[in-house]
């Protein structure tokens, strides 16, 4: 069930809150062919997307002379981010035959899951350097990515941003062609979350995560809070956001969350609204989903949930044991042009000691809410859906711009995998049904040939947001050409490198037209 905290006003204190651990944020990790064994015997929500790859799921090989390692900081995909267009950037650790130590790797693949060999593979480096939390953000119009580090320690006070064009190497427009680093004044848990996504509108660099409040070395659930920074494109914190560029997300002990976590960022790129979505605790042991909504200037978004602020409560159906505690935890979402939000979650008992989800206990969950912040009963009559599968950890996930999703992981000694399904791909922006594919394949957002049935598209081709020929009834396009779709939160999310469930949960949820990234506020 979805509640509305008693407070009507959220602090901005400098420091508390807490967040929700990211290890949890990753473990959304589901076998892949279990996976796509559960999901074809949905007719929807789960659906593989059948043109992508082979029925849902596509394959690429690191090449020969590398090697994916299984005990890698963070596991073996980093990150992962897809643009407008519904290509797929994955961030991967492996060990080149010229070393002996592993490497961060970017490759890019098709919007049909091919490895794209026009686009470079890029060397980021010793993935030693790096602790597991990686966050990657992608920048269409200017050509760059951003690549978001936290140091191998622990816990430490600063995190590096470092933007890179499409060739690898340093943007000179960005802070003078030098990495940006951040120093938070608190210590940063790069145990937990680290996400980021970019606002194609305005081009500003969208930051989540969790720190440990004050100084104190402590990463009990109870003693973080949830954090969302705003870079802008020339490279330094965004004055113009919160007046420091740093909002500290705090809930009222009235609202009944007593500490939040950060696990994804989300922006619309019509308004500039900013989302942090994550979890927040209850009591020791219960943990609902929370989804902060702040306007562009940072300042709480009122219109939203109550004083800014929503809460996602689903009841746990596992009562936790020792050392455990039931988390309803928000990973992916994004903001449609309508004001509509769309967020993908996880569900069950955590074991609090290694962050793995006890098997079984565990579902996947997709919301819309209104612009409102309450659930929006035109998706699935109540807002909410959610269905069980079975997860421990999980790899990242991305979300296109149609709202399809895919999770990256890795399924053989030098193979990585890409598991695509429908997600919100099959409701249409106002959160009812789009009908069916007659005739056609849609591949992560693009139909191809074949009839659209609610909205019908008769002889024509729709890929990736492009109508060529053919009729459009329901607002009718004829003998012409529509190109580019339509992107609401402008492509450019990642999925930070945190875990998106498995296939389900997929970094991160779009517009049905238009392939992009989901993004996170």
């Amino acid at each position: 069930m979805f509640q509305t905290p008693l407070a009507e006003k959220r602090c901005k204190s400098s420091g508390a809150e807490n967040s929700i651990y990211r290890r949890s944020a990753m473990a959304l990790a589901v076998a892949a062919v279990g996976l796509l064994a559960s999901v074809a015997s949905q007719a929807d929500f789960l659906s593989p997307i059948p043109a992508y790859g082979n029925n849902g799921t596509a394959v690429f090989s690191i090449g020969a002379g590398f090697t994916l390692r299984d005990n890698e900081p963070g596991g073996i995909v980093a990150a992962a981010v897809a643009d407008s267009d519904g290509r797929l950037y994955v961030l991967y650790r492996a060990v080149p035959s010229t070393d002996s130590a592993s490497h961060l790797y970017l490759v890019r693949l098709g919007s049909t899951g091919a490895l794209d060999g026009s686009f470079v593979r890029l060397d980021f480096g010793l993935s030693a350097l790096f602790d597991d939390n990686v966050a990657l953000g992608l920048d269409q119009l200017r050509q760059r990515f951003y690549f978001v580090t936290l140091p191998s320690t622990p816990q430490a006070d600063f995190i590096t941003v470092s933007a890179r064009s499409f060739d690898g190497t340093l943007d000179p427009a960005f802070n003078s062609g030098a990495d940006l680093v951040i120093n938070s004044s608190r210590i940063v848990d790069n145990r937990y979350s680290l996400a980021a996504t970019v606002d194609q509108v305005s081009g500003r660099l969208l930051l989540s995560g969790a720190f440990v409040v004050g100084t104190v070395a402590d990463d009990s659930l109870s003693n973080l809070e949830a954090v969302t920074y705003a870079v802008t494109p020339a490279g330094a914190l965004d004055s113009g956001f919160s007046s420091s560029g740093l909002r500290i997300e705090s809930p009222t002990t009235s609202s009944g969350i007593t500490s939040t976590i950060g696990f994804g960022v989300a922006s619309s790129g019509t308004t500039g609204r900013v989302l942090n979505f994550g979890s927040g605790r209850v009591s020791s042991s219960n943990f609902v989903g929370t989804v902060f909504s702040d306007n562009a200037d940072g300042t709480d978004d009122t219109t939203f949930g109550s004083g800014g602020l929503g809460i996602i409560d689903i009841p746990a159906t596992t009562t936790p044991g020792e050392g455990q505690a039931n988390l309803t935890q928000l990973l992916f979402g994004r903001i449609l042009p309508s004001g509509v939000t769309q967020l993908i979650g996880v569900n069950g008992v955590l074991q609090l000691s290694n962050r793995t989800y006890v098997t079984g206990t565990t579902s996947v969950t997709g919301v819309q809410l209104t612009p409102a912040g309450v659930p929006d009963t035109r998706f699935k009559s109540t807002g909410i859906f959610t269905t069980p599968f079975a997860i421990g950890r999980a790899p990242p996930t991305v979300l296109f711009a149609n709202g399809s999703f895919a999770s990256v992981f890795k399924s053989g000694a030098t193979d990585i995998s890409v598991l695509a399904v429908e997600g919100f791909s099959v409701f249409a922006e106002d959160g009812t049904t789009g009908g069916t594919t007659t005739g056609g394949t849609t591949t992560g957002g693009s139909t191809t040939g074949g009839t659209t049935t609610g909205g019908t598209t008769t002889g024509g081709t729709t890929t990736g947001g492009t109508t060529t020929g053919g009729t459009t009834t329901g607002g009718t396009t004829t003998g012409g050409t529509t190109t580019g779709g339509t992107t609401s939160s402008g492509g450019g999310g990642s999925f930070g490198l945190f875990g998106v469930f498995g296939l389900m949960i997929g970094a991160l949820l779009r517009r049905r037209r238009g392939f992009g990234a989901v993004r996170r506020a």
